[in-house]
């Protein structure tokens, strides 16, 4: 669906109105779509402002993410469809009423509300997907997946929210976890295929940020967290996604900064200085390029960024499969009693199962040694 024919039903509209009163990252959308519009409050439609698509930026992604697009399009109307003579950029004119709506708006408290109608229809919603799989989740009958083009297993549970998941979905769960996945299985790539195509390595200094990430990911979690002043679940998500190359760059495209760091240039700023980030996204770059160097010419001609997840998904696959026959040999049927995740597991408190056996299992026929703990 194309952006000019995106619509926001009612209850969309009323979930964003109560975000703006309850949830500081929404207001803090809303606040910089203020400032910006304050500078072309004046404009009328005989005298449009022109304002090139880029300034839009400061808002959000307002071409992808619902609530940046209802705000952009609220606040600024576009009166002139055509570009001005030696400018590229359309005509707008600030909406008033919506303009002084947002201006109360932020001028109230924040509210912080726990019980909110939209947490309760979560909830609701939960509880009625735990119905309709009732019979998987007691271990009565197999779980079937869809496989997606990336060759991940896919099922309409993961999606649910954290906090529901373990309390409702999955409450008669156990929780395994692959830990460090990515970073984990990319690093033990890079020195697998040194080993195979005789390729010169030292393996003391060679990805030394990236070895002390994986031995200390809790502290460099919390470091960087606090370093930053966001959660250490953000910290998680940046730390992780260098891993796939990200950027780190002021502008529209890079999810750390408009995502993660909410449009912040003085976090942004710090962290392309940080040395340790800095080593880290080297090294990152380093391994890339030895696996690249050894990639068949089918993969090579991808795009990068597929390049990258194709690779890494092939190599995650190899270790699920073996869980997955290890897992329907614990609970003697594929996929009943157990919950694959992409880089994790959930299995039934009815089955114990060996950690440590499956470790050794994953090793020898995969290579990759891994650690997985319950959470």
């Amino acid at each position: 669906m194309s952006t000019a024919l995106r619509l926001f039903s009612k209850h969309e509209v009323e979930k964003f109105k109560s975000d703006l009163m309850r949830l500081k990252v929404k207001r803090k959308i809303a606040s910089r779509a203020f400032s910006l519009a304050s500078i072309y409050v004046f404009a009328t439609h005989d005298n449009p402002a022109y304002i090139h698509c880029s300034k839009f930026g400061v808002i959000g992604r307002v071409n992808e993410d619902a609530f940046p697009m209802w705000i952009k399009r609220n606040l600024f109307k576009e009166v002139d469809s055509k570009y001005s003579p030696g400018v590229k950029c359309k005509g707008y004119i600030v909406d008033k009423e919506f303009y002084l709506y947002l201006k109360n708006t932020l001028s109230k408290e924040e509210i912080n509300i726990i019980n909110d109608t939209e947490h309760q229809a979560n909830i609701s919603a939960t509880k009625e997907l735990y119905k309709t799989y009732k019979q998987e989740l007691n271990a009565l009958k197999p779980i079937e997946y869809t496989e997606g083009n990336d060759g991940r297993y896919h099922h309409i549970l993961q999606g649910v929210k954290r906090e529901l998941k373990s309390k409702i979905i999955f409450k008669d769960f156990n929780d395994y976890d692959i830990s460090s996945a990515a970073p984990t299985i990319l690093y033990q790539l890079y020195h697998n295929i040194c080993k195979k195509y005789n390729i010169q390595y030292n393996r003391f200094n060679e990805l030394a940020t990236i070895e002390y990430y994986i031995n200390n990911k809790v502290e460099v979690r919390k470091d960087f967290a606090l370093q930053y002043n966001i959660d250490e679940e953000i910290a998680k998500k940046i730390l992780n996604s260098f891993f796939n190359k990200a950027k780190l760059a002021a502008n529209n495209h890079c999810v750390i900064y408009t995502k993660y760091l909410e449009f912040d240039k003085t976090k942004l700023l710090k962290m392309q200085q940080d040395p340790f980030i800095k080593t880290l996204r080297r090294d990152i770059g380093f391994l890339w390029n030895k696996i690249y160097s050894v990639m068949n010419e089918e993969v090579v001609k991808r795009p990068n960024k597929v390049k990258r997840w194709y690779l890494y998904f092939a190599e995650e696959r190899k270790i699920l499969a073996v869980i997955d026959k290890e897992l329907a040999k614990l609970t003697g049927t594929k996929n009943l009693g157990y919950f694959l995740e992409h880089d994790g597991m959930k299995v039934h408190k009815r089955y114990q199962l060996d950690v440590d056996n499956l470790i050794e299992k994953i090793y020898s026929e995969t290579g990759y040694i891994l650690d997985i703990s319950n959470k």
